[in-house]
């Protein structure tokens, strides 16, 4: 499985939900909750989930901010990366369609 391929899904996939998060009601139900999410995002790029496929997406984040590195860091550095993947993705699309227009 790809790691970088695997991390750039999952985050694809994230900053594109809308649905609104459940509510828990402990610490079971929370535990339950999590490892849906991880199943349904960990799904879209394989039929079946294994833990083993969760601790590679973490152990390739580890490896790529650090073991200490705290989740809030990570979670805003991907979503800084996300966006300036789409921000560059609009200007490749804009300039493509100035091209055009030149041509014609």
């Amino acid at each position: 499985m790809n790691q970088q391929s695997y991390s750039a899904s999952i985050l694809q996939q994230t900053a594109t939900s809308h649905q609104l998060l459940p509510v828990y009601q402990d610490d079971l139900t929370r535990t339950i909750g999590v490892l849906q999410q991880l199943q349904v995002l960990c799904s879209a790029l394989q039929g079946d989930v294994s833990l083993d496929d969760v601790l590679q997406v973490v152990r390739q984040m580890q490896y790529e901010f650090g073991e200490q590195s705290q989740l809030e860091h990570v979670i805003q550095s991907l979503v800084e990366r996300n966006l300036k993947r789409q921000v560059l993705a609009r200007r490749m699309a804009q300039q493509h369609t100035e091209a055009r227009k030149v041509q014609v």
